[in-house]
C-alpha cells in the first residue's frame, strides 16, 4: 500500500525537476553581467554603421476600427487616402 504513493511522489518528483531544469539551462540561458556587456558591445559595433543613415518613420496612419461586443470580435481595415 506505501509503494504506491511513494513511486507517485517519486515520479512527480523526477517530473518536476526535468521541468525546472529544462526551464531554466535549455530554453533560458543564464548570462552574466560581462556577457551582457560583450553582447551589447558586440551590437553596437555591428551597427555603428547605420547610425548616421535616415531610418523609415510612419508618418499617417489610416485605419478604420469595427467594435462588435456582443460577438467579442473586432474588425480592422485600412482606409486608402
Amino acid at each position: 500500500m506505501v509503494k504506491l504513493p511513494m513511486l507517485i511522489a517519486v515520479f512527480a518528483w523526477v517530473v518536476f525537476g526535468s521541468f525546472l531544469y529544462y526551464n531554466s539551462k535549455v530554453l533560458n540561458t543564464f548570462t552574466t553581467s560581462k556577457e551582457n556587456e560583450k553582447l551589447q558591445a558586440d551590437y553596437e559595433k555591428s551597427y555603428k554603421r547605420f547610425e548616421s543613415i535616415p531610418q523609415p518613420r510612419v508618418i499617417a496612419v489610416n485605419y478604420q476600427i469595427d467594435l462588435f461586443p456582443v460577438e467579442r470580435r473586432f474588425e480592422v481595415k485600412s482606409i486608402s487616402g
